[in-house]
């Protein structure tokens, strides 16, 4: 069940749950493993980009949803890996030596001039991690 006070990334709501999005990076880790197709996980933490007024809130993760759309593939899944903090999108079929071109690709638009207004140290406010599956 959705929190009251969640905010949602897009009208169209096509980010995923906390717990649909878990639930499908079990199914993928599953699927991954019987397949041998490698997926990339990739996590945005955005708890810095988050506080502050809910007005706020809603700009800032409705900018951040257009650069993501923008950034990666329809058949991606996007979600809420942790509430209100950590974005989890799951690149499937993603070999290792493209992994760089995907995280780059979203890297690259998050941190164009102007998107975010971000002073200071930009890497701070939001912060990128990109894992490979199965590990190799």
């Amino acid at each position: 069940m959705k929190s009251v006070e969640a905010i949602s990334l897009a009208a169209r709501d096509s980010y995923c749950s906390e717990e649909y999005f878990q639930r499908m990076l079990i199914l993928e880790r599953l699927r991954s493993q019987k397949t041998g197709k490698p997926f990339v996980l990739i996590l945005l933490n955005i708890a810095k980009l988050t506080k502050g007024k809910r007005v706020e809130k809603a700009f800032v993760l409705k900018r951040l949803a257009s650069v993501l759309d923008s950034s990666i593939r329809t058949i991606d899944v996007k979600g809420w890996y942790m509430l209100n903090s950590i974005i989890g999108i799951i690149c499937q079929d993603v070999p290792e030596k493209h992994r760089n071109t995907v995280t780059g690709r979203i890297r690259n638009k998050l941190f164009e001039e102007g998107i975010f207004h971000l002073v200071g140290n930009k890497a701070d406010a939001i912060k990128l991690l990109s894992l490979l599956y199965p590990d190799q």
